[in-house]
């Protein structure tokens, strides 16, 4: 134990070392700083019942143009195209329909929907884990490449520590990042949200509807810290894949484009393979767990929150088990 130890701590001390972890951290908070400034400035002198009428508008709008698409999906000959289209538009009206009846009922009640304080922006901020989902790539793509490219993996090699540990502390390093900057996101955005928008009570509401439509309060404090929950999962399984290609290709740029092309295109490759039962044991579905936590419907029928964190951990086991095989039977000196 006191050997992984140590093999973890060197390899922390190369990670925060480097100039390019302080970048990130740094890119973050300005990030969250600049996320509540404009979000300050964008939020005064602003009537918000109009705001609130104005986006209903524009949502109703919306269900009509969808109507509209439907009705012509309908009238074409191509009933299979008709087939693939009306799933997908009653779910988006669903989701459209929700959010009409949210903002109806803050006006029916004269509660500001758009009102902002410390939780608010918190729940808002969770957008920048996909920024985080970078850098944690970058991280999990470079920790065995680099040794390749630098050429210290053989001295690693000559220490008194097996392959499977060596390995074991470098994704362990991994995760460890993982947490630190999650738990710097979290704290950064309650800090910085706080001074911009004021502190609230830990068991602070707001209104939310389920997808059977029923509208219920849900504490914003609960919701936030479920969704960087689910959202370590995910960041877990991509860094796995990251951290696999690294070091079986030991290139970490190819490590990378791989991981960036997951983060980008999970949505339009979900899109694709909803014509597919069997798409829903694919990763990409079910990497997106907060759909969960928002109560929007899946992409496909029979997926739950234990369904989708399942399959993930299928996909985590696999590409750490093909990594541990790879990395234990290479020619090291090739």
């Amino acid at each position: 134990m006191m050997k992984l130890f140590s093999l973890v701590y060197n390899e922390n001390i190369k990670v925060f070392k480097r100039i390019r972890t302080w970048i990130m951290f740094g890119i973050m908070a300005f990030a969250v700083l600049l996320m509540a400034f404009l979000m300050h400035q964008g939020g005064q002198n602003q009537d918000w019942e109009q705001r609130a009428q104005d986006e209903i508008q524009r949502y109703e709008d919306q269900i009509e143009a969808i109507n509209e698409s439907m009705q012509q999906a309908e009238n074409q000959e191509n009933s299979e195209q008709a087939q693939q289209v009306m799933p997908n538009a009653e779910e988006e009206i669903s989701s459209i329909q929700g959010q009409i009846d949210r903002l109806e009922s803050h006006l029916e009640e004269g509660k500001n929907p758009y009102e902002r304080n410390v939780w608010t922006f918190m729940s808002d901020s969770t957008g920048l884990i996909a920024l985080i989902s970078l850098f944690v790539v970058i991280v999990a793509a470079d920790i065995v490449a680099s040794e390749f490219s630098w050429g210290t993996i053989k001295m690693l090699m000559i220490r008194p520590f097996t392959r499977g540990e060596i390995l074991l502390s470098k994704f362990t390093t991994v995760v460890l990042f993982q947490i630190i900057i999650l738990a710097l996101l979290l704290m950064t955005s309650w800090l910085i949200g706080g001074m911009y928008f004021g502190f609230a009570p830990l068991d602070y509401e707001s209104i939310t509807f389920t997808n059977s439509g029923q509208m219920e309060a849900e504490t914003v404090s609960i919701e936030v810290l479920k969704i960087y929950g689910v959202e370590f999962i995910r960041l877990l399984v991509i860094a796995s894949l990251a951290f696999m290609i690294s070091t079986i290709m030991r290139s970490n740029t190819f490590a990378i484009g791989i991981g960036v092309f997951i983060l980008l295109s999970g949505n339009i490759i979900t899109g694709l393979l909803r014509q597919y039962e069997w798409g829903k044991y694919v990763l990409f579905p079910n990497l997106n767990l907060t759909q969960y936590i928002h109560n929007l419907s899946p992409p496909f029928e029979g997926m739950t929150l234990p369904f989708s964190i399942g399959v993930n951990a299928v996909y985590f086991v696999i590409f750490m088990g093909l990594t541990w095989y790879i990395f234990k039977k290479r020619d090291i000196a090739g």
